[in-house]
């Protein structure tokens, strides 16, 4: 999974309460979206993570979510005897548009779009809510496990008793083999975007960066890095003097959509992310940083050069998995969610 950062230009920026670990390993994968771990294999490592992200936009990838959540019900009913309401899949997010503003003040005025639904769409949630205080820890323990330190070592395990059957019914349709592999990519690629993050020539490029925005008058100099968030809540508070000393929550609810600085402010928003556009240009920062995130590959490939043959091994085989799962019945039972239980294999 990539490393969140803030929203400017060059890292631009629905997990349900329910679904912490629901989503099926193989997502995490495509959403990294980091390079190859050694030069040799780029262009391999590449061409998988072009191929996943494909795969995740396929209705392969939806059959095969339907199959795990299939499997998930029927783990829970069959090993604990409680009911579960299959999901339908997600689908792939909308592609971002391009935008002359990081939508901050929108954010913060309550103009970034329709709110979001309060109501659950997810039916298990409302399950949840009908049942005792202990009856819902049972529930969660079914569906995410009781044993987390065994469940973050064992990726691939099926038995439900420890991991859950959310995890279970993954390795079961994923195949254990291959939930193991793709969770060591994910893993994988964790690490290569926490050792980019930590590369002294980006955080000197990124510090330079914060420097030219600050001369252009829209960050506090001598930063570490350029925060829109932030540089934006200063501005906020200059503007609106009685603010200076209150919390963010309280500059959030003063910039309701009728606040008068709310049009000035949109206008600061823009001309700092020109300036940070302009920045990030100038200085080169992507391919600074595309620098840094290779030598973090190469780093990691150190010592992990022969895992690249089972990447493109297990992209194959979780694509017949999942065109498989279009045709096959199921037939869950107790069994299949027991260490060591799988079909469709």
């Amino acid at each position: 999974m990539p490393v969140r950062s803030h929203p400017t230009p060059s890292r631009p920026a629905r997990r349900h309460p329910l679904r912490s670990g629901v989503a099926v390993i193989v997502l995490a994968v495509a959403a990294s979206g980091c390079g190859a771990p050694d030069r040799a294999g780029a262009d391999e490592l590449d061409e998988v993570t072009a191929d996943l992200a494909a795969f995740e936009r396929s209705g392969d990838r939806d059959a095969l979510v339907r199959r795990r959540e299939d499997a998930v019900a029927g783990c829970m009913e069959a090993v604990f005897g409680l009911p579960y309401a299959p999901l339908p899949p997600d689908g792939p997010p909308p592609p971002e548009e391009p935008r002359d503003t990081y939508g901050l003040v929108d954010q913060f005025t309550g103009r970034a779009g329709p709110a979001p639904a309060t109501g659950s769409t997810d039916p298990n949630e409302a399950l949840v809510a009908t049942l005792s205080p202990a009856e819902a820890d049972a529930w969660r323990l079914a569906a995410f496990g009781s044993d987390r330190g065994y469940r973050d070592a064992n990726p691939g395990s099926t038995d439900a008793r420890r991991v859950g059957c959310v995890n279970a019914a993954s390795a079961v349709v994923l195949g254990p083999r291959n939930a193991q592999v793709l969770a060591e990519i994910a893993e994988a690629n964790q690490q290569i975007a926490a050792d980019t993050d930590q590369d002294p020539e980006l955080a000197r490029a990124v510090a330079r960066h914060a420097e030219c925005v600050a001369e252009a008058g829209f960050a506090t100099p001598g930063a570490e890095s350029f925060d829109p968030a932030t540089a934006l809540l200063a501005e906020a508070r200059r503007r609106i003097p009685a603010l200076v000393d209150q919390p963010i929550e309280a500059v959030v609810d003063q910039l309701g959509p009728d606040a008068p600085v709310v049009d000035e402010l949109r206008d600061h928003e823009r001309a700092m992310h020109r300036a940070d556009r302009r920045c990030a240009t100038e200085l080169d920062l992507e391919a600074v940083r595309e620098a840094a995130r290779t030598r973090a590959a190469d780093r990691y490939a150190t010592s992990h050069a022969n895992r690249l043959e089972h990447y493109r091994t297990v992209l194959d085989d979780v694509r017949r998995r999942a065109a498989a799962a279009t045709t096959d019945p199921g037939g869950w039972d107790a069994a299949t969610f027991a260490d060591g239980g799988e079909v469709g294999s």
